[in-house]
């Protein structure tokens, strides 16, 4: 088996795994995802270092996000950190 061959497969399993996540995750789902606390994601967001929207009145972080962050290191492409919208 090659590594592309390899990759490829990794690739394809990240991204059935993340399909079943919701659109967006509550500020607990995506903190609990990453390994920190919900404070310290907020704290992320409002500082602008983490991408979040805030839907009535509740902190959202999008799936794509997530996966952007935490997938294959080829699927890393421009998380707009800082990037906070109010609804």
């Amino acid at each position: 088996m090659t590594l592309a061959m390899t990759s490829s497969r990794l690739r394809e399993s990240w991204k059935m795994a993340t399909a079943s996540l919701p659109e967006t995750l509550s500020l607990r789902e995506a903190a609990s995802a990453l390994g920190v606390t919900a404070g310290h994601l907020r704290d992320l967001i409002r500082d602008g270092q983490f991408e979040g929207v805030k839907v009535l009145g509740r902190w959202r972080v999008r799936r794509e996000v997530l996966v952007s962050l935490l997938g294959p290191s080829d699927d890393r492409s421009g998380v707009s950190a800082g990037s906070q919208r109010e609804a």
